[in-house]
């Protein structure tokens, strides 16, 4: 089979830079939990959506290192970490018990983002550190959103 591809003929993008440090209208697109490179470790990786704004439809991923295999000091700081993180998520979209991760989906909150510089052969990325309620821990329906109301309503 033949194979024919020419780079000079590709747009170049800048949309894989990390957005602004700032605070973000984002939804809850995913969640999935994985295993880590180390043996027993495993992580909820969630995946936000933009949702409004000059980066609307930009994605910005988490990762919450939930389980750890051992429990050193730095593991557990690290779950500490990680679970406080996610029972911010749950209270700010009015959540507060989950059994499936699948739950958190679809959830609208403001989440503030850092950017985290460059390291060795690592590109700058963002993170999320923050994540707040937009309407007293009570989100909007998708539907709502994409009809246009605005948020608080």
């Amino acid at each position: 089979m033949e194979f024919n591809f020419d780079s000079t003929t590709v747009e170049k993008d800048s949309s894989f830079d990390p957005i602004p440090a700032g605070t973000y209208k984002a939804l809850i697109a995913s969640t999935e939990i994985k295993d880590a490179k180390t043996p027993g470790n495993r992580y909820l990786s969630i995946r936000w959506n933009i949702v409004d704004g000059e980066y609307k439809n930009r994605v910005v991923f988490e990762t919450l290192n939930l389980w750890r295999a051992t429990t050193s000091e730095n593991d557990v700081k690290t779950m500490k970490i990680a679970n406080i993180r996610l029972a911010e998520i749950c209270e700010a979209c009015g959540v507060l018990r989950i059994k499936r991760t699948e739950e958190l989906h679809n959830k609208i909150m403001c989440i503030d983002v850092v950017i985290k510089p460059a390291v060795g052969i690592y590109s700058a990325n963002n993170e999320v550190r923050k994540h707040h309620s937009i309407n007293g821990g009570h989100t909007l329906p998708v539907d709502d959103l994409k009809s246009g109301l605005p948020f608080g309503n």
